[in-house]
């Protein structure tokens, strides 16, 4: 591989870590990695990189799970960073993580429109953490556990 194609990557990778992208800089590494012979120096220090970059987007996760677990549950932040940390979760290919927090947001949202029925705020949220359990569901191929929760959603609706 030339030194000029990796400077490129080494480019491409600095500034989408520049701009808060891990996930993108992590593709560029691998990619990197995957071309270079590990017989290579460089294949060596671009494997240590690769390795980096996943303990960082790694450590994101665990900090944002950690700052989610901490929320009051009433509050939209809440439903906010639950959206946010069961995508990150997604895009990191932890598909149980991220249908465990969709599932305790939509427990959470159905129990805080229990005592707020007529809530314009709550019974928003609740509708679309419903949406969002429904289509975790479906995503991961659990077709009569979807139909169970649309089902249930049609006759409280």
């Amino acid at each position: 591989m030339s030194a000029s194609y990796r400077a490129m990557a080494d480019s491409i990778a600095q500034n989408y870590a520049g701009l808060g992208q891990p996930r993108e800089q992590l593709l560029v590494e691998q990619e990197i990695f995957k071309r270079c012979s590990l017989e290579d120096l460089d294949g060596l220090e671009w494997g240590n990189r690769v390795l980096k970059t996943l303990r960082q987007t790694d450590e994101a996760l665990t900090l944002k799970a950690a700052v989610w677990d901490t929320m009051t549950v009433d509050t939209p932040s809440y439903f906010g960073w639950a959206c946010e940390l069961a995508n990150e979760y997604r895009q990191n290919y932890r598909r149980e993580e991220a249908l465990r927090v969709v599932q305790q947001r939509h427990t959470h949202t159905q129990q805080a429109l229990t005592r707020r029925p007529r809530d314009t705020p709550t019974r928003y949220h609740a509708r679309q953490a419903t949406l969002a359990l429904i289509g975790e569901y479906e995503f991961g191929n659990r077709l009569s556990e979807a139909a169970a929760v649309r089902e249930h959603f049609a006759e409280v609706a």
